[in-house]
């Protein structure tokens, strides 16, 4: 009986497929039975029908329709039961270890249940695939201040349409843009990018920019950070990650032929190189790179963006792992450069999770979790009150909704803001929340109150469908107590048989059940398990 035996790997398991053992429970005919049938009682505790055959579909050794299957494993359930109880008697579920490891597993539990994850993965795959393609840009950001109410955003959207329309007249973007960076310092900047992908900056900005076609000029548009206008250049395949090592020979400051004498010094290095020298060696003895010259020059893998663009135009250039470039120009010297390895994107696959991990940390949660709350909104009949959210609005003209100015307005509006979950939750609840979860990424006050108000839903939603699990979600409480049973099983079990010479473990183990058998009272419902057995000839 695997499942019986094999605890220290099946009590590890932090997620379950419980969609497919709900639908081994509802297909079954024995759901005709009573639910709150009670199969045994071990030691004072009952256990349900609902847990037994819970158990025992779980464990495709299990032939409930044969009598010596069932009633193998009628003993075998019983006596795991027995060392749980043993287990509790002895204190195991009080220790701190045990507490923490069953509050993160029902934390973990609890997210399977509260999440679409056909939505999420779709989500995260929108961003995998942005990944695969890199887009070059150029850039002028118009900051805002990082408090920003309505009347703050007209001058400077006034000026960023301004060259807006300079640039759509024909004048070149870098000019304008070098042009207001060094008029306007600190409150204009221009760039280029050369190498964008997802996650480089505010979700607003991403999903603008990886909007636009090659040669398009977008108008505009606001993000955290302030209005931006971007001119995309080029977008192109991810070429992946390159593994090389180099050899640094730095130009001199001090000396009018220093470049001469670096650049000299490199190509003989790079002849040597390209001879059959050992390159590990020609980096330990001429390198000037102190951070990699002990390790032959080598760096780790790096993928588009992360060098120096004259280094990486090379290092990603290089066809044949082993193949050597000719010296190479950077602000830091000339670079001799060996290709060690290639690497491809990881894939969807193994990439999902680490996208969903940060996407669940910030502003990207919404489109991770935007499935989840519509539904639960429509299930715990979310009704809105717009006018009251407008008159909310209102204020942030002129006050951001953190001020103590907003907050002590709102706190005397009582209209009704909206009605969810059977009850109504007014202006100044909202305003209040506000106040105690400050927990926005948006710098631009109707933003950041949309923002919060979103996340004041999901709260709500969350606290009524934790509060209902159990009914909407049977499962969920034989998934918590099979857990919970299994860990005290493993914990007690490996203090009193795992921790004996192999030899040894099986006699300790029968020896142990027979003295649990003794010391606690068991009652079978042989009725129940006959009628079980019963249906399932059926």
């Amino acid at each position: 009986m695997p499942y019986l035996h094999g605890y220290k790997i099946i009590f590890q398991m932090k997620k379950i497929f419980i969609s497919l053992f709900l639908m081994l429970l509802l297909v079954s005919p024995l759901y005709a039975l009573p639910k709150d049938s009670i199969v045994m009682t071990v030691a004072g505790h009952p256990v349900s029908l609902d847990e037994f055959l819970f158990i025992a579909h779980k464990n495709t050794n299990v032939d409930l329709s044969d009598k010596n299957s069932i009633d193998n494993f009628v003993t075998l359930f019983k006596n795991f039961k027995l060392k749980v109880a043993e287990a509790e008697e002895k204190g195991y579920d009080k220790f701190n270890s045990f507490k923490t490891e069953l509050s993160n597993y029902q934390k973990d539990l609890e997210s399977d249940f509260l999440c679409n994850k056909e939505y999420e993965e779709k989500a995260a795959l929108k961003e995998y695939n942005r990944k695969e393609e890199i887009i070059e840009f150029q850039h002028i950001l118009f900051f805002l201040p990082k408090q920003t109410v309505s009347i703050d955003t007209i001058a400077v959207y006034n000026l960023a349409k301004e060259t807006y329309k300079r640039i759509l007249e024909g004048e070149d973007i870098k000019k304008i843009g070098n042009e207001l960076t060094k008029a306007r310092k600190g409150k204009v900047v221009y760039n280029h990018i050369r190498n964008f992908n997802p996650f480089m900056s505010n979700k607003v900005f991403e999903d603008k920019v990886y909007s636009m076609h090659t040669g398009e000029i977008a108008a505009p548009f606001r993000s955290t950070l302030g209005f931006h206008l971007v001119k995309v250049l080029k977008r192109f395949p991810n070429p992946g990650f390159v593994k090389t090592a180099h050899i640094l020979i730095k130009i001199p400051s001090d000396s009018l032929g220093g470049e001469k004498e670096a650049l000299k010094k490199a190509e003989k290095i790079s002849q040597l190189a390209h001879s059959g020298s050992n390159f590990k060696a020609l980096a330990k003895q001429y390198s000037e790179d102190n951070e990699t010259k002990d390790k032959g020059g080598e760096l780790p893998f790096t993928s588009i963006g992360q060098l120096v663009p004259a280094f990486e135009k090379v290092a990603f250039s290089l066809d044949d792992i082993g193949a050597i470039s000719a010296p190479v120009k950077t602000e830091f010297g000339y670079h001799i450069i060996k290709l060690l390895a290639q690497k491809d994107l990881p894939t969807f696959k193994e990439d999902k999770e680490k996208i969903l991990s940060y996407m669940k940390r910030n502003e990207y949660n919404f489109d991770v979790y935007d499935s989840f709350d519509q539904q639960m909104l429509k299930e715990y009949n979310y009704k809105p009150y717009p006018k009251a959210y407008v008159e909310l609005q209102t204020l942030c003209n002129e006050n951001f909704p953190s001020s103590t100015t907003f907050q002590a307005q709102a706190a005397t509006m009582n209209k009704v803001l909206f009605h969810l979950d059977g009850k109504d939750f007014r202006q100044k609840d909202f305003a209040y929340y506000m106040k105690k979860n400050p927990f926005s990424t948006k710098t631009y006050a109707t933003d950041y109150m949309d923002e919060i108000y979103k996340l004041y839903l999901r709260a709500i939603c969350k606290a009524a469908e934790k509060r209902d699990l159990n009914i909407k979600h049977p499962e969920y409480k034989l998934l918590l107590k099979e857990y919970r049973d299994g860990l005290l099983l493993f914990d007690i079990s490996n203090k009193t048989v795992w921790n004996k010479p192999m030899e040894q473990q099986a006699k300790v183990d029968s020896t142990w059940i027979k003295a649990l058998n003794k010391k606690y009272d068991v009652q079978l419902n042989y009725e129940l398990i006959k009628t079980i057995s019963e249906q399932s000839r059926k």
